[in-house]
């Protein structure tokens, strides 16, 4: 989701998003991205909810739901503000 609000990649829908699972060890892992179109001249929105505040795109957002899922959400996040 990070990756997406980076690149201006606001279709990022539940159809975009897929698991490979690992014959000889049964872990499953993200699969590569996929159908990433950049968008210019949007109203800053995502196709789903991204944090707190819905469905804004920005990393503020995207931080503010770190605390449901990804206890480290901050560490990997953080750095991009350095790109973005």
């Amino acid at each position: 989701m990070v990756f997406n609000i980076l690149v201006g990649n606001s279709d990022h829908h539940l159809c975009n998003h897929g698991l490979l699972k690992n014959i000889s060890d049964h872990h499953y892992r993200l699969t590569p991205a996929y159908d990433v179109v950049p968008q210019t001249g949007q109203f800053h929105l995502q196709a789903i909810g991204v944090g707190q505040k819905g469905r804004e795109s920005s990393l503020e957002n995207a931080l503010s739901a770190s605390h449901m899922h990804l206890s480290q959400a901050h560490l990997h996040i953080a750095p991009t503000r350095k790109i973005g």
